[in-house]
C-alpha cells in the first residue's frame, strides 16, 4: 500500500481538536507560569468531564509530485479538566456519536471505522469524497498542561500522549490518483494557543512545531484550528482559562 503522510494533532479539543512543543512559541515569548481552568468562574476542585467539538485543517505541504495534501475533519473529543491545570483526551467520536478506534483497539486502521473527513482542495492530494477519507487518532489518551506566557498574557496547552513512548498524531486513509493510500504522521509533544470564548474555550491558529512526515519530510505537517472549535463542560458550567 502506498504511503502518504498527512499530519494531524489533536485537537478537536483543548488539547485535542488541539489540539504543540515548548520550543516554538515559548522560545519567542517570555517566561511561562502555570495556569488553571475555572468552572463557572470558580476554581475546579475535582476532575470535570469535557466535550471538544470542531473542525481542523490537516495538511502535508511537501508531498512529492502532488505538492500539498490537505483534509478537513469534524469530530468530538471526550475528556476531562482538573484543578492542576491539566486536561486529558480519552476518546474520539464522529458527529453521530460513534467511537473511533485508536492504537491497539479492535478495527484500528480498518476501512469503514475511521472518522470521515473531506478534501480541502480536491485538485490536490486526497480525492473529493464523503466516504473515502478516514482519520484515526494514534496513542490516545492525550494529556496536556495549561500554561500562561507572561508576555502578551497568552495561554497555551502543552500536549503529549499518556502512553509511554507514545506520540500525538493521526493516521489518514484516502484515495490519491485512484489508489487507496495510508497516511501516518506524529510528533512527541505539541503546543496550541487557547482563548476564552462565549460558553467555553477554543483552540486558535496553527499547532507547533510542524510534524515530520514520511512523504513531505521534516516540518512538512501542518494543523490549523478552524474558528468555532470549542471545549465545554458537560455539567453546563462555563469553562474558562485563568492566571
Amino acid at each position: 500500500m502506498k504511503k502518504l503522510q498527512i499530519f494531524v494533532i489533536a485537537v478537536f479539543a483543548v488539547a485535542a481538536f488541539s489540539a504543540i512543543a515548548v520550543t516554538s512559541a515559548f522560545a519567542e515569548e517570555a517566561a511561562t507560569l502555570p495556569a488553571e481552568f475555572l468552572a463557572g468562574a470558580k476554581p475546579i476542585v475535582e476532575n470535570l468531564a469535557t466535550d471538544s467539538l470542531g473542525e481542523l485543517l490537516l495538511s502535508d505541504d511537501k508531498v512529492p509530485i502532488i505538492g500539498t495534501a490537505a483534509v478537513v475533519c469534524s469530530g468530538l473529543f471526550e475528556g476531562t479538566v482538573d484543578e492542576k491545570g491539566e486536561d486529558e483526551i480519552h476518546a474520539l467520536f464522529n458527529l453521530a456519536g460513534t467511537l473511533i478506534p485508536t492504537t491497539g483497539e479492535t478495527n484500528f486502521l480498518v476501512e469503514g471505522n475511521g472518522l470521515l473527513c473531506k478534501a480541502e482542495s480536491p485538485a490536490e492530494g486526497c480525492e473529493a469524497s464523503e466516504t473515502d477519507i478516514e482519520v484515526f487518532a494514534i496513542d490516545l489518551p492525550y494529556v496536556s498542561e495549561l500554561l500562561l506566557v507572561t508576555t502578551g498574557s497568552k495561554f497555551f496547552d502543552m500536549v503529549k500522549s499518556r502512553i509511554s513512548g507514545g506520540s500525538v498524531g493521526y493516521e489518514v486513509m484516502c484515495l490519491v490518483l485512484g489508489s487507496l493510500v495510508e497516511d501516518e504522521c506524529k510528533i512527541t509533544e505539541a503546543e496550541g494557543e487557547i482563548v476564552n470564548v462565549t460558553g467555553g474555550i477554543e483552540g486558535v491558529g496553527f499547532a507547533t512545531p510542524n510534524a515530520n512526515c514520511t512523504e513531505g519530510g521534516a516540518g512538512a505537517g501542518l494543523i490549523f484550528a478552524i474558528a468555532g472549535n470549542k471545549t465545554t463542560l458537560t455539567n453546563g458550567e462555563t469553562l474558562t482559562v485563568s492566571e
